[in-house]
């Protein structure tokens, strides 16, 4: 009996003995299956988690790299984030919860987002305005001293014939003008009876939608259908078509223009007509557009008709919420000499001796800030820099700084002289010079620190200098005006103008010269030798 238990503790010494040598001499993963290798990964992340104390098993390293690679990878993804997040951050002019002009909407098109339906209400059918038409069906209810219905249908002339009646011409009239004229027509046949007239079945048109639409192209549709169901069928305007001079346009000249403003912002639709076979709803391309953002209770891209103010765009925008910073309200627009300009407004209506309710423009973009989170450090650059527009700024901000930020074009810049706009609460602006040369080498005393709503603007040389011109007349192929050129001579004068004519006299030209005071002196340059390649 001792003896088989010593064998048997024998047995199972050897049998853990061989465990633990399998674990010892797993270096090699040939000799692992897959499950194995997924278990012992399993068992080292484990003791991994529970500290060091707990940890017995070293992982073999061909078993991890498999692992490591896909977690670098995912480590440097999300520091290239961090790097991309903290960059953008340091350029952002407003709140994180204010949208980008670039995510607003025309106005109104959240009205079309609704799932389309393809035919009008069957309800509307009994309206005393519906004009028929070849192929409508009326019922005619007779009672009286006589009793009778008929079921008719309008034939290609636009007329149903009625028993002991005779022919009624129907077309182009309306439910109740047609009711009239059956009565008068029965009267004729029958005393002491009364009549009511309805429609049955409505004959099918075929209409035309076309222009900015979603889904332009012909539509077959009942005779019910109305401007606005054809609108609505064909998926409302896209981002380029036009919410206020819709057209519908029949047998070629304008029958109707609409403008869904007045139903997205009073209900009215009076302007809402029935259509008729071959009408065409037109979309043009969309007009006068502006955006406004911020606290104003609709964010949106609204179009104009023209001539509209700041106030104004207020009011259509929904007016500001309660939270609106009015004492300042940021204009964008592009300036005459094509580049964006920035405009604080006075649009607080209390302020009324100060307000600036300026005449908007196409492209213009307002912001309404808040009372809480109004940005206030904050400068900016514009002009001929790669990246225009605000930055945030600090007590150490400098002119340079602001430079580096939005990186100069490397080409037509001014050097000489940038220009520092500075604004002060009393809303005066004071006009700093800057040279911008010294600037950039570092040996200029105008690199000061910025101030608050700082704007900066790069000119281009063209903008600053006058151009420089020569002329040339005489026996040349084309005489006129040149641009004065660097190291130009008469040589390369007469080769942009085409050179001699045949007629020429090649030994003397002429050069009429003006000094800064106005007064004219004459060179005389000979042609026939090379001096005048050199003057």
């Amino acid at each position: 009996m001792k003896l088989r238990i010593i064998i048997l503790l024998l047995i199972v010494i050897v049998l853990v003995s061989l465990s633990w040598f399998k674990v010892l001499m797993a270096q090699d993963l040939d000799l692992l299956g897959d499950e194995e290798k997924r278990r012992l990964l399993e068992k080292y992340r484990k003791q991994q988690a529970l500290g060091p104390e707990s940890y017995y098993y070293q992982s073999p390293e061909t078993l991890t790299k498999l692992y490591q690679d896909k977690s670098s990878q995912d480590k440097a993804s999300k520091e290239s984030d961090v790097v991309t997040a903290s960059s953008t951050a340091s350029t952002l002019l407003i709140s994180g919860r204010m949208p980008e002009f670039r995510q607003l909407r025309p106005f109104g098109t959240e009205l079309f987002s609704s799932p389309q339906e393809n035919d009008p209400p069957a309800d509307i059918a009994s309206a005393a305005d519906y004009v028929l038409g070849p192929g409508d069906n009326v019922i005619i209810y007779l009672w009286g001293r006589v009793e009778r219905e008929y079921n008719l249908t309008l034939d290609r002339e636009g007329k149903v014939f009625i028993p002991r009646v005779g022919e009624v011409i129907g077309w182009g009239l309306t439910l109740e003008q047609f009711t009239q004229r059956v009565k008068k027509q029965f009267s004729r046949a029958y005393s002491e009876f009364d009549l009511t007239l309805s429609l049955g079945k409505v004959r099918s048109i075929r209409i035309y939608v076309t222009g900015e639409v979603r889904k332009p192209g012909a539509f077959t549709v009942s005779s019910l259908t109305s401007l606005f169901n054809a609108i609505y069928m064909a998926g409302g305007p896209n981002e380029r078509g036009s919410m206020r001079n819709i057209k519908l346009m029949r047998s070629g000249k304008p029958k109707e223009v609409v403008d869904l403003y007045n139903l997205l912002l009073a209900g009215d639709n009076s302007t809402d007509v029935r259509l008729q076979t071959g009408d065409v709803v037109f979309v043009p391309v969309a007009g006068t557009r502006v955006a406004i953002r911020g606290e104003i209770n609709r964010s949106a891209l609204y179009e104009l008709k023209g001539g509209e103010t700041a106030l104004e765009l207020l009011a259509l925008a929904g007016n500001p919420t309660p939270e609106a910073h009015l004492d300042r309200v940021m204009l964008e627009r592009i300036s005459d000499s094509s580049e964006w300009e920035v405009l604080d407004l006075n649009l607080n209506a209390e302020k009324s001796d100060s307000i600036d309710n300026v005449t908007l423009r196409d492209g213009d973009r307002l912001t309404v800030f808040s009372i809480f989170d109004l940005k206030m450090n904050m400068a900016a650059i514009f002009g001929r820099v790669k990246h225009p527009g605000y930055y945030e700024r600090n007590d150490s901000t400098r002119v340079s700084d602001l430079v580096r930020q939005g990186q100069l074009q490397p080409y037509d810049v001014y050097y000489e002289r940038a220009d520092l706009f500075r604004r002060y609460p009393d809303r005066r602006i004071e006009v700093i010079p800057i040279n911008l040369e010294g600037i950039l080498t570092g040996a200029s005393n105008d690199n000061i620190l910025l101030q608050d709503r700082d704007s900066l603007r790069i000119y281009a040389i063209n903008e600053v200098e006058r151009d420089k011109f020569v002329y040339i007349e005489g026996e040349v192929k084309s005489p006129g005006r040149y641009p004065l050129y660097d190291s130009m001579t008469v040589e390369d004068l007469i080769f942009l103008s085409g050179s001699f004519t045949r007629g020429a006299y090649r030994h003397q030209a002429e050069i009429a010269r003006i000094d800064s005071l106005g007064d004219v002196s004459l060179l005389y340059v000979g042609l026939d030798d090379s001096s005048y390649k050199q003057v």
